[in-house]
């Protein structure tokens, strides 16, 4: 059989699955894979209509004849000139109302589209098939039946989440909001899902992005081990946030051991093996979109480090105490931890830190509610409360962790705390608070 009767056996194949209305076959038939090896004297329009008709199978018969093209292309490695007639193979099929195929189609026209580009990369040229392939996704919304919607809105957020681009993210997002996702297929939610997590945590919307993202995870096959770490990369410091740590066994299970050392330095307290942490694995976290993320989790290190000091310094005076009165009277010592003492400590763990550098963050602490007392400035204690002088963290919202970062702690705008004189200024309502914790350098101006 020689390849002019191979091509002869194909169009018939594809003319009886198209008048046979066999999705399944025609899906088979459009795969990009297959190799058609057309002689070259042969003419791909004519061999074409004269199978399939000019006028009944009109726009079939463009979308075939831009398959063969797509074929010798692909056969070339010419990935511009293939992307080109899957488009146009792709609009062919789509105004001929097969939206059964157009899933498959899509996601094709996104791959190819990506690798084009890099041809246009290598030969000096501006890409273009990624822009042109979201430009005609975006126009299918007003006409994509319901069904397929959504299918549409997953392959038009890939593209956006690979360049970055939340612009297009948003008005995806704003065009899905208006159908219910109960009435799409589980595995096109899940993808959905994964990007609206995406979205939620570009927003620093952290409740809403563990709300999709839990959603992916719990829903995703087991057997789907890389999509599942995938999630896991952005659903740990998510619940790290949340304050619930993840265990080794996860991390071990999915190769997540970046997050060990963040797991125990938060566990332990240990600010300087949390910042060395965070800066061995930076190109990782900032690849992965969770950089900043994490800096907010500095805080909570600062804190279980306070703990620890509080706890450690409890029972070393407790062991001193002989009779109930001075068991009592070491709770009360024990509750005013020396600022001076938890430098030296931190200095002793690899992390110096200059007096008013600590008085800031732990002033930060008590404001936010994440330590009970007040700081006592003229004699330089941090007095914590004798009763739950560390309230449990899962009252607390993420929204108030900041970024404790190069001396200076950065707060959202309107909750600025950048320095001793600002926390005061803003008037907390722990009067005792207010009337300890004030700069000399700054009474004038008070």
């Amino acid at each position: 059989m020689d390849r002019r009767q191979r091509l002869d056996i194909f169009l018939e194949r594809i003319r009886n699955a198209y008048q046979g209305q066999d999705i399944n076959a025609l899906r088979a038939l459009l795969n990009l894979q297959i190799v058609l090896d057309i002689p070259p004297q042969v003419d791909i329009e004519r061999a074409v209509t004269s199978r399939l008709g000019p006028r009944e199978y009109q726009s079939f018969s463009d979308a075939v004849i831009a398959l063969v093209h797509r074929s010798q292309a692909f056969e070339r490695l010419n990935l511009i000139e293939c992307f080109n007639h899957h488009l146009s193979l792709t609009k062919s099929l789509v105004k001929g109302d097969l939206w059964q195929i157009a899933p498959g189609l899509f996601s094709d026209l996104r791959k190819i589209a990506a690798h084009a580009d890099d041809q246009y990369y290598q030969a000096g040229q501006t890409p273009q098939a990624t822009d042109e392939t979201s430009r005609y996704l975006m126009s299918q919304f007003p006409v994509a039946p319901k069904e397929f919607l959504l299918n549409v809105s997953n392959e038009l957020l890939r593209i956006a989440m690979k360049n970055n681009n939340p612009t297009s993210l948003k008005s995806v997002s704003d065009n899905m909001s208006r159908n219910p996702l109960e009435l799409y297929p589980l595995p096109q939610r899940v993808i959905y899902n994964f990007f609206q997590g995406r979205i939620q945590l570009f927003d620093s919307n952290f409740e809403r992005a563990i709300e999709f993202l839990n959603f992916v995870y719990e829903n995703c096959p087991s057997k789907c081990y890389s999509n599942r770490r995938l999630t896991l990369v952005s659903l740990v410091p998510l619940r790290m946030l949340h304050f619930r740590l993840p265990s080794v066994r996860l991390l071990t299970k999915y190769n997540l051991p970046q997050y060990l050392g963040i797991r125990l330095a938060l566990k332990t307290g240990n600010v300087a093996k949390f910042r060395a942490a965070l800066d061995e694995h930076q190109d990782f976290f900032i690849r992965a979109g969770v950089y900043m993320l994490l800096t907010r989790l500095e805080i909570l290190a600062f804190r279980c480090f306070v703990r620890r000091v509080h706890f450690l310094r409890g029972q070393e005076l407790a062991a001193q105490a002989r009779t109930p009165q001075a068991k009592q009277q070491a709770e009360q010592v024990a509750s005013q931890v020396p600022i001076e003492e938890m430098a030296v400590a931190l200095g002793a763990l690899g992390h110096p830190i200059e007096l008013p550098e600590l008085e800031g963050i732990l002033a930060l602490l008590v404001a936010r509610g994440f330590i009970k007392g007040y700081l006592l400035h003229s004699k330089k204690l941090l007095v914590c409360s004798m009763i739950t002088p560390f309230p449990p963290l899962e009252n607390h919202p993420a929204a108030q962790l900041v970024e404790v970062r190069g001396g200076a702690c950065t707060a959202p705008p309107r909750e600025w705390a950048r320095s001793v004189f600002g926390l005061c200024c803003f008037g907390w309502a722990d009067r005792r608070f207010q009337a300890f914790f004030i700069i000399s350098d700054h009474n004038s101006s008070s």
